[in-house]
């Protein structure tokens, strides 16, 4: 092929680019030629742009610019620069690529993705909001009473003690359904996550036990519990949510099941054993089954019962009550523990639902003792200044009376409360009274706060709502932490109703000794004020 078809075929070749090429002088930096695409990507006519100034581009790798047509509109271009000959003169030639729809669609994930962080933003500041507002009132209800319940002087007549018993089931029953709706919300904002920790199973389901069986016998239904498996119990998870699940699971049995028996069935399943998840086997499966001889389920409702707010059917929630989340929290979280849950039923002779997890077990060994658990874990040494903490269960089905060795160190003890919600001072107040020395009241903020501790260097203990009017929660912690004398040991113990994720851990570490979300009993609490001002070993 003779030189002069090759220059023919090449100039054929750039003509019909579909990438913009130019030709830009060394010397002086002006275009002396551009091919068609090019002069659509500036939006110019091809001609008018030779002898414009273009520069002189230094990068040779490639790289992405933006440019302005004459319209004013940005392109996005990736441009490739080379070092090359023109008619014995050195040029550079500058490959332009239009990648303007790309740039557009990145802009667009990018602006999704921040519309989407925002709205969880949103999400999360909500939960947390009603967290604050439902539990705050709830828990006055809850706290007063418990306390008209638990009146032992005689001063009211037993129609009113079966009312303030009434008024107290109702609200555990209201905090129940709150609790599940905050729950259900956090998952879907993913704002919930496990915390794993050494758990001994033998231990777990005793108390498992000893919390339904009083319940099975009062209905007069059989319990029993098979724990199949060989060697150590000690298993890594999360205990509050795999009782959680198990909880709803055996709650449901009670509920549904009017005669014979109900079995909590702890096993590692067999080879047969089909699982609908595909990083899930059964040789590293740990089951949790629990059977009844209940009313059972029609085939076609069991996937309805997974659906939030649903129910079997309509005379379910009549004749049963219910609010249908607790299936879909149980199956959220264990797609959680990446595990399942499956269900088998026969209509009027009962159902069977299993839940299976990995199986992490743990040789025996002395594992980090835990100090605290509510909804999070904190181990020892995790913030220097908290000591001697001890387990609290979110529910506990027999409240323990603080001892006299509790009330002996409570009495004389003063007592500040900063809370600007007056319900829950009131609330507070009326909860220790007779039981501590003088509580004193800082309705007004952290400054009013302050002020009484001045006033009053003789206080013990503080007890702090992080919803305060003038500070954040654990900057009004900071605060007082920094205004208190060192040499007094001030305890700051926080009572309130934010109970969502990292709370608990923002607080200790701002400088709080324990933690307390609303509704709490008043028998716990007392007993927790107890410890914090004469720490057991």
């Amino acid at each position: 092929m003779q030189e002069d078809e090759k220059t023919n075929l090449f100039f054929i070749a750039v003509e019909d680019s579909s990438d913009g090429i130019m030709v830009i002088d060394r010397i002086g930096g002006k275009i002396l030629f551009a091919n068609p695409s090019a002069a659509q990507l500036l939006g110019r006519d091809r001609r008018s742009l030779v002898g414009l100034p273009f520069g002189f581009p230094t990068e040779r790798s490639t790289s992405e610019i933006q440019l302005l047509s004459e319209g004013g509109d940005a392109v996005y271009v990736e441009m490739r620069v080379a070092d090359s000959s023109w008619n014995n003169t050195d040029v550079l030639v500058v490959n332009f690529r239009n990648i303007t729809l790309r740039k557009q669609t990145e802009q667009l994930h990018i602006q999704a993705k921040k519309t989407a962080e925002e709205a969880n933003r949103a999400k999360s500041e909500f939960l947390a909001n009603m967290s604050h507002e439902l539990r705050s009132p709830l828990n006055s209800i809850l706290v007063l009473s418990q306390l008209m319940a638990e009146e032992d002087s005689g001063t009211l007549p037993p129609d009113k003690l079966q009312s303030a018993e009434i008024i107290h089931h109702s609200g555990t029953v209201l905090l129940t359904l709150i609790n599940d709706l905050l729950d259900l919300s956090k998952i879907e904002a993913g704002r919930l996550a496990l915390c794993e920790d050494v758990l001994d199973l033998e231990s777990f389901v005793r108390e498992l036990e000893q919390q339904f069986d009083p319940l099975f016998k009062e209905k007069g239904l059989s319990f029993s519990i098979r724990f199949d498996l060989e060697g150590n119990t000690k298993v890594l998870t999360d205990e509050l949510r795999l009782g959680q699940i198990l909880r709803n699971f055996l709650s449901n049995s009670l509920k549904f099941t009017h005669r014979g028996e109900i079995c909590l069935h702890i096993f590692r399943p067999g080879p047969e054993t089909k699982l609908q998840r595909n990083d899930l086997t059964p040789e590293q499966a740990l089951a949790f089954a629990v059977s009844d001889t209940g009313i059972g389920i029609a085939p076609d409702n069991l996937t309805k019962i997974f659906n939030s707010f649903t129910q079997a059917d309509a005379s379910t929630t009549r004749n049963y009550g219910g609010t249908g989340l607790g299936l879909t929290i149980a199956l959220r979280l264990a797609h959680l523990f990446n595990g399942e849950i499956q269900v088998e039923s026969k209509e009027g002779q009962g159902s069977k639902f299993t839940l299976f997890i990995p199986f992490k077990p743990l040789e025996d060994q002395v594992s980090d003792p835990v100090l605290f658990v509510e909804r999070r874990s904190i181990r020892r040494n995790a913030y220097p200044w908290v000591r001697n903490y001890h387990k609290m269960e979110d529910v506990k089905p027999d409240i323990v009376a603080p001892s006299p060795q509790e009330r002996e160190i409570l009495s004389g003890k003063k007592v500040l409360i900063i809370d600007a919600d007056m319900r829950h001072v009131f609330t507070l107040m009326s909860a220790l009274s007779g039981k501590t020395g003088e509580v004193l009241a800082a309705s007004g903020g952290v400054k009013e706060g302050l002020r009484k501790l001045r006033e009053h260097p003789d206080i013990a203990l503080v007890l702090m709502e992080m919803e305060l009017p003038d500070l954040d929660g654990c900057q009004a912690i900071r605060e007082v932490r920094k205004n208190i004398d060192p040499s007094s040991d001030v305890k700051i113990l926080v009572v309130t109703a934010r109970a969502m994720r990292g709370d608990m851990e923002a607080c200790l570490k701002a400088g709080a000794r324990d933690y307390v979300s609303k509704p709490y009993d008043v028998n716990q609490l007392i007993s927790k004020m107890a410890r914090l001002l004469d720490p057991m070993p």
